[in-house]
């Protein structure tokens, strides 16, 4: 039976800079810094074409999840209007605000700005969404543009937005979780075992203590592979300061927790024709989220799950993990979770995790 094809005509408005859009798409998809939450066509996610496709043909709709990295860099450049030092993290956050103003890509940065709340103070992250409310304002695109291919190096976007009235530093439901994960990671990492049993002592906490938090479990699965570089996943565990370790993860509950919401985004957007699309400076990151997104079986041109876990880990490790893992996850489906006992054992788990990561003492040198 032959394919069939279907071919299709879009019409642009002629002042609509594709050319440099083009560009900008094609940059952005070579970074490995921006990981689209479904299975993108062969021309890539920031194909104009494609994007074309889903908006006007298919009627999607596109949020972006950017991580801190990225929104710090976005508010900094409407604040000094000249971009002195173009990092990686600058890099993605100017063709990302250019690419999202001129194919009409919402940008949703409230995690970035929790996280901001918790590690200095709410003034602060409402002083700095004034100034990404100012980068994000519309009817700039050609002036993001054109700082993006490299014409200027600085752009006008005019005073700070009014401040939002809003609590940031609350914490969120979410990072709690993540953050008894992240205490748990950091406790058996301290111990005098294989990095091997390590994940599987994880795990089976998971299954049986606390819930399959599989953005921590594959998080973990990322530090832990013996021969890759794991240099800022986790960081500070044995200062001897604890109060850098208790720091150390509470940074990395934050990582969790943007992995966390962009798999809860990808599951909400099924139902409303949204596509997500976790934009990260971290490269780590950015190396744990797709795995996220796969299954026991290889399709439509991704591998499974023991695939990528092959590349982390030797064949039989990470064969002996995955047939562990999608257990769980049966038993996780037939044992539902109430919020209110989760709530009770995050508060308990929570307080129990820093005192194990307080008491820990660094081995002196003899």
């Amino acid at each position: 039976m032959e394919e069939e094809s279907t071919k299709f005509m879009f019409h642009f408005d002629r002042h609509f800079p594709i050319n440099d859009v083009g560009e900008i798409g094609q940059r952005l998809a070579a970074s490995d810094a921006l990981i689209p939450g479904w299975i993108p066509p062969a021309v890539g996610p920031f194909d104009i074409r494609a994007v074309a496709v889903d908006q006007q043909l298919h009627g999607w709709s596109t949020t972006i999840l950017p991580d801190r990295n990225i929104v710090s860099r976005m508010a900094r450049v409407a604040r000094e209007g000249i971009v002195s030092k173009r990092d990686h993290p600058m890099n993605i956050a100017i063709l990302l605000m250019a690419f999202a103003q001129a194919v009409d890509f919402e940008i949703e940065p409230g995690l970035a700005f929790h996280e901001l709340a918790q590690r200095e103070t709410n003034r602060a992250a409402q002083e700095e969404l004034c100034w990404f409310r100012t980068a994000d304002k519309g009817g700039m695109a050609q002036s993001w543009i054109d700082l993006a291919v490299g014409r200027c190096s600085g752009i006008a976007l005019g005073d700070a937005a009014p401040v939002e009235n809003i609590d940031l530093s609350t914490p969120i439901r979410r990072w709690c979780r993540n953050y008894v994960a992240a205490l748990k990671i950091a406790e058996l990492e301290l111990l005098p075992i294989r990095p091997l049993e390590k994940l599987m002592a994880l795990l089976n906490w998971m299954t049986h203590e606390f819930f399959l938090a599989s953005p921590a479990l594959f998080f973990a699965a990322r530090y832990w592979a013996p021969s890759l570089r794991r240099a800022g996943l986790v960081k500070h565990i044995r200062a001897p300061n604890r109060d850098r370790a208790l720091a150390g993860a509470r940074n990395a509950a934050w990582d969790i927790t943007y992995l966390s919401e962009f798999v809860r985004r990808i599951a909400i957007g099924l139902s409303n024709e949204q596509r997500v699309i976790l934009a990260t400076g971290d490269r780590l990151l950015a190396e744990v989220a797709p795995i996220l997104l796969l299954g026991p079986e290889a399709q439509e041109g991704r591998p499974s799950v023991e695939e990528v876990m092959r590349v982390w880990w030797s064949d039989s490790s990470a064969s002996r993990f995955c047939a562990a893992f999608f257990d769980a996850v049966q038993f996780a489906e037939r044992n539902d979770v109430d919020d209110h006992t989760i709530a009770e054992r995050v508060s308990n788990l929570t307080i129990k995790g820093e005192e194990s990561l307080r008491m820990w003492l660094p081995k002196r040198q003899s």
